[in-house]
């Protein structure tokens, strides 16, 4: 089943999903879908920014869906934390990890959100969510918003 949302992605954006992570990931019988552990990187850079938290959720996603490595491949981890200056322990990230899924929740909540991604903008008036289905394949201007 993933495989066939993969190339529904793929058709969608034309990003595509490498035969290492065909055969590593998707073909691998003991590989979970797990995502604590970059739950707990991206609450590490949190304090640097939405921006900060984008760049690793790329660099882990290329690891990932090109390279064929684990989300659960700590080393990995690690490795692309060392890009934002981070050498500590994924073990400090998780209170954070688990204070900002609480808060996503309650803003979730709070705009009949459910799921991810869900994009929701500050502005001078307020929060306002944004509709992401129009921007699969124009990443661009989805970056255009945050300028």
């Amino acid at each position: 089943m993933a495989l066939e949302y993969d190339r529904r992605i793929e058709q969608l954006t034309g990003q595509a999903f490498s035969d290492a992570y065909v055969q590593n990931i998707l073909g691998n019988p003991d590989e979970m879908l797990e995502s604590s552990l970059t739950a707990c990187a991206a609450a590490l850079v949190h304090d640097q920014g939405a921006k900060a938290e984008m760049t690793l959720a790329h660099v882990l996603q290329r690891a990932r869906y090109a390279g064929g490595v684990s989300a659960v491949d700590l080393e990995a981890i690690r490795k692309a934390l060392t890009e934002f200056g981070i050498d500590g322990s994924l073990d400090e990230g998780r209170d954070q990890a688990r204070k900002i899924s609480k808060q996503a929740a309650k803003l979730q909540a709070r705009f009949g959100t459910q799921g991810v991604p869900t994009l929701l903008m500050h502005t001078d008036g307020g929060i306002t969510q944004v509709d992401i289905s129009s921007y699969h394949t124009l990443p661009e201007q989805i970056a255009a918003l945050a300028a």
